[in-house]
């Protein structure tokens, strides 16, 4: 038996529900595989995987420009591409930036994310899961993403656990000024 398309609604809104604040066991039972067998749909194999979709999600028409912010080796770029997506720019400051995934959508930008070298309003999507407690200049990163991001565009920012701990994992003491 198919379940109802009204059915699928309400099990992507509960996904949707997984990806707020949440304790993480709320959040697991939510994407656990057999829910997503349920209703007929492919489960995510990493949450890397599960937020790209979310991201993309977000955008009306289809995926024209992505950018990854902290690509490293080029992972999260290969799930955009496999979603679609025309054009694909993957940010790092690592030595091996894309090193693990080539293909003819994807170029790699070795760079800053303070500094984006990229015209304004080059973007439908700009996505960056867990880089942002690695970026010195956190305000000057999201201007920067504001700046390349198209009107109507999306900005994609999951950063953990610099919002959910009041010193950080990479920042120890950034919040010490504030109560």
């Amino acid at each position: 038996m198919t379940p109802s398309v009204s059915l699928r609604k309400v099990f992507r809104g509960l996904l949707t529900l997984g990806a707020t604040p949440f304790s993480a066991s709320a959040r697991a039972r939510l994407r656990h595989p057999r829910l997503y067998r349920m209703f007929g749909l492919t489960a995510p194999h990493s949450l890397h995987e599960y937020h790209t979709r979310i991201a993309a999600s977000h955008i009306r028409q289809p995926l024209a420009r992505v950018l990854v912010v902290g690509c490293n080796t080029g992972r999260e770029c290969a799930a955009f591409v496999d979603l679609g997506a025309l054009q694909v720019d993957g940010l790092d400051i690592v030595e091996n930036t894309g090193r693990d995934f080539t293909h003819a959508r994807v170029s790699y930008l070795r760079s800053s994310a303070e500094r984006i070298a990229v015209r304004d309003n080059t973007y439908d999507l700009v996505y960056s899961y867990a880089t942002m407690e690695h970026v010195p200049d956190i305000e000057a990163a999201f201007r920067e993403f504001v700046r390349v991001t198209q009107p109507g565009g999306i900005i994609y920012s999951l950063a953990a656990p610099l919002w959910n701990s009041r010193f950080g994992r990479h920042k120890g003491g950034i919040f010490a000024s504030f109560p």
